[in-house]
């Protein structure tokens, strides 16, 4: 009963003091959403500095009772809804919200704020739109961020079908630079893993600079197309210049960073110089890495200007100016790119231009780890090694020279605790509308089971997809060790779960351009009434922000100013609290203190809410605590009609201590690819996430190559492959039905069209002709006229005597389309009879039907008219 009443009551101070040390990290079951349907979200909240879940508070209570607020803004920064939230004891919040059908679409914001001035939040976007999930998915990726003119483009196309990779599908690319069609290649195919690439140069002269990239992809039956923009870079290019620390000192080596943009604002890869302005002469060079970014170090001169000259790609005229060097200043540099778990060590190169004594301090997020004292010589390196104390993640170094900070730089330290997840499914295969189950399993970085937290998403792979792969949301992991300390963080499942060779470089160029920051003066008269930026060192995202010196938290230490919100009696209340807290002992201390504390908590609410300071609760849809969404089918058997892309989410299940859970849900109709999508963490501050596909596939199908054209006559027949997916033998009968597709002649053409075969019964190898007759039925001169002939397989026509009539002048030209010949005169005289024998040879022994003839006038080929089909038997 007693624990009842107390989670009926607010936070009081010192719990709110606990509170500032947490993050929320937030996610969505998937990017993108229909009008209709539900937005999952899950905020995780972790310990800033141990990644570990909150527990109690000092007054051993959950954060249930701390208000959450989960805001939603349109596109226009409107909110379209609000509603209040809790935190279960498990250290997670879950809520949802469905989309008004009536919602316009666009890029809205999903916000979770603890309803405390200044306290930490997140944040995620999302799309709204009208879409239909792709039955073949496709990635284009280019070898390069960029190119200039004339240079070779090269780019690779991955096709994939929902369950498996094409076989046999066929590709045509094509690339259009300012509204110009450069290149057009037909016939591609894809080798073993679906990939496909193409090659091709830009023109030496481009104007607009906007070009694309397209591919069509003909499976079977199912067209798709799939396009990207070409990064081109057209004599200009921005590059943004992030000087390690915040400032480049004459005299001293120092270390820049760039991060290379295109005109869309997507990375760009570049070379370029680094030029010394008065006698042009090159100091170095640099070259970006990944996503745009690169770094590089040379030693400024007295009283001499810099800019970078880009000399790949070509074509770049503008230089990039590197910021102006100070004459005197420090410059910090760090030892390593990134730093390994059991380097306990993080060391700097300090240099500066004078002799002089400061304070050296590394922090995690707003908690100091260590600090050192150093005197430095002038234009001589001094190594500091700082002791990280078991901290991972972000870690930031600030120098202060006589208590005002001059320099700092944030690096980065994997951490020795990873969560290994697997999924074991409990079948090898899946049909739609069936049952799944599998098993969530959860080991520590030693492989020994461990009981954990996990989130799972099952959605349609193809909707996962639709976003470019750079572009993908982070999972928990990313979130929780780098997402808070960039201004934005793409490509991110490089950095961590691939190995790439130079990821720890690339984690540093991440944190040189996105968590790049410095400080500058400024007048404290002119300081902002505001508190936001007293939260600069503790705040997320906080980066390229110009902080003045006087506002920085130092050491750590966060004072929340409560005065603003209490009367006299509360502020009385709460020290009396706070001292009584304090001078607890033994248990029955603690436990008087705590109902002490409780009893004022309530009178504190009743102020409050008495004041309009706190919100009376207002129950909404998304208040409730959503823990799981799992589909569940019809049980009928019929047509095809259920097609839900998110079929299970679960906010957070615990494995049990041998590491295991199991999960089951429905398959919808769908015959696609699921991703499983699985992150955690456990009580000790391990995290980790994985991913797997469940491919449910009809038990048997038929699966016809249709064309994807047909035209009226036209005899077709389909190549059908008989697909068995089950494991035991299936027997049975098919029946076929010859048909030919007609619409009808149209009584408006003024050309009539007559076919015949002279032999219809041939042996192999034996000539016959097709007699044609045309007829001008109209008392004027025809333009250019055309006779499609159709004539059955088996069949060849002799080119020769083709080639014969053209000389002859029975025709003007020809063409042959497959089983077609398309005959064309470039005029007709008014009702002249056209009589011709087309020779052919009958080649392939069996029986055939050719597609049907017809007539036209070139310009008007909606006015056409149909001859009824050939047909042949040859004997071989």
């Amino acid at each position: 009963m007693e624990e009842d009443a107390n989670a009926s009551v607010p936070l009081v101070k010192e719990e709110m003091d606990q509170l500032i040390n947490y993050r929320i990290h937030l996610s969505t079951d998937k990017p993108i959403y229909r009008s209709g349907d539900k937005v999952y979200f899950r905020g995780v909240v972790l310990h800033a500095l141990t990644l570990k879940p909150h527990v109690k508070t000092e007054l051993g209570r959950h954060l249930s009772q701390c208000p959450i607020e989960l805001t939603i803004e349109s596109p226009s920064g409107d909110k379209v809804f609000t509603t209040n939230l809790n935190c279960g004891a498990d250290s997670v919040i879950s809520g949802f919200w469905t989309i008004p059908k009536e919602q316009v679409g666009g890029d809205y914001k999903a916000k979770l704020t603890w309803k405390f001035e200044n306290f930490p939040g997140a944040e995620r976007e999302f799309n709204v739109r009208s879409f239909k999930s792709p039955r073949v998915q496709t990635q284009i990726k280019f070898q390069k961020k960029g190119y200039g003119l004339g240079e070779e483009v090269v780019a690779t196309l991955n096709v994939r079908r929902a369950v498996e990779v094409p076989k046999v599908a066929l590709i045509s690319a094509s690339a259009r630079i300012d509204g110009k069609e450069i290149f057009i290649q037909e016939g591609c195919t894809l080798n073993e893993a679906g990939d496909v690439a193409v090659r091709f140069n830009l023109p030496n002269v481009i104007t607009s600079g906007e070009g694309t990239l397209s591919f069509r992809i003909i499976d079977g039956g199912v067209v798709e197309s799939a396009s990207k923009t070409i990064p081109i870079l057209l004599q200009k290019v921005k590059i943004e210049v992030y000087p390690e620390g915040g400032y480049l000192v004459e005299g001293c080596p120092s270390r820049f960073y760039i991060e290379a943009l295109t005109r869309s604002g997507d990375p760009a890869d570049v070379q370029a110089y680094i030029v010394q302005e008065d006698d042009e002469s090159v100091v170095g060079q640099v070259k970006t890495v990944h996503e745009g970014r690169g770094k590089a170090v040379f030693t400024p001169l007295p009283g001499k200007s810099y800019h970078l000259k880009v000399y790949t790609p070509s074509g770049i005229i503008d230089t990039i100016p590197l910021p102006s060097p100070k004459s005197e200043g420090v410059v910090l540099t760090s030892c390593s790119d990134t730093y390994e778990p059991s380097e306990n060590k993080i060391s700097f190169v300090l240099f500066s231009t004078r002799c002089t004594k400061v304070e050296i301090s590394l922090f995690k997020s707003h908690f100091e780890l260590d600090n050192q004292t150093i005197d430095l010589k002038a234009r001589e390196p001094t190594q500091v090694s700082l002791e990280s104390n078991g901290a991972i993640g972000v870690l930031r170094v600030t120098v202060n020279e006589n208590s005002v900070p001059i320099v700092e730089r944030i690096v980065f330290k994997h951490t020795s605790k990873v969560l290994n997840i697997s999924v074991h499914p409990t079948k090898k295969s899946y049909w739609p509308y069936g049952t799944v189950a599998f098993d969530v399993e959860t080991k520590d970085e030693n492989g020994k089971p461990i009981s954990a937290y996990v989130g799972i998403t099952v959605t349609d792979d193809s909707v996962l997809e639709m976003v470019d792969k750079r572009k993908q949301v982070p999972r928990l992991p990313e979130m929780a060790l780098l997402e808070d300390e960039v201004d934005h963080l793409n490509d991110c499942s490089f950095y961590f779960y691939h190995k790439e060779e130079n990821a720890n470089e690339a984690i540093d160029l991440l944190l040189g351009t996105q968590g790049w920051r410095r400080f500058v003066l400024q007048d404290s008269a002119k300081r902002d009434a505001s508190k936001a930026d007293d939260l600069a060192a503790v705040s997320p995202r906080f980066a390229r922000r110009v902080v003045p010196e006087n506002q920085m938290v130092q050491k750590g230490t966060l004072q929340i100013v409560e005065e603003h919100a209490m009367d006299e009696d509360e502020k009385k209340m709460i020290a009396e609290a706070r001292a009584r807290l304090a001078n607890t002992k033994g248990k029955k201390a603690k436990r008087k203190s705590k109902q002490k504390a409780l009893e004022e908590a309530r009178r504190m609410e009743a102020l409050q809410r008495r004041r309009g300071l706190l919100p009376r609760p207002a129950l909404t849809e998304c208040q409730e605590t959503v823990r799981e969404f799992a589909f569940v089918n019809r049980f009928e058997v019929g047509d095809r009609s259920v097609f839900s892309e998110t079929l299970f989410w679960n906010a957070c299940s615990k494995t049990n201590d041998q590491g295991r859970h199991l999960v089951t849900f429905d398959l919808n109709d769908s015959v696609t690819s699921f991703r499983v999508w699985v992150d955690g963490f456990s009580g000790e501050g391990h995290l980790g996430s994985s991913s797997t596909l469940i491919e449910p596939r009809e038990p048997f199908y038929l699966e016809p190559k249709i064309p994807l054209d047909v035209f009226d006559g036209d005899f077709e027949r389909l190549e059908v492959a008989l697909v068995n997916n089950q494991q035991q033998q299936t027997n049975g009968d098919i029946h076929t039905l010859d048909s030919y597709v007609t619409i009808g002649d149209s009584e408006e053409c003024q050309t009539r069209l007559e076919t015949k075969l002279n032999n219809t019964k041939l042996k192999e190898g034996q000539n016959t002709e097709i007699q044609v007759v045309l007829r001008n039925i109209s008392k004027d001169s025809l333009p250019i006229t055309m006779a499609v002939i159709g004539f059955p397989g088996g069949l060849e026509p002799r080119i020769d005597k083709l080639k014969e009539m053209v000389k002859s002048g029975q025709i003007d030209f020809y063409e042959t389309l497959g089983h077609k010949i398309a005959l064309y005169w470039r005029f007709v005289a008014p009702e002249e009879v056209k009589t011709l024998l087309i020779d052919v040879v009958a080649a392939v022994p069996g029986r055939y039907t050719g597609p049907a003839s017809s007539t036209y006038l070139y310009y008007t080929n909606e006015l056409t008219w149909w001859v009824e089909e050939l047909k042949v038997e040859i004997e071989a």
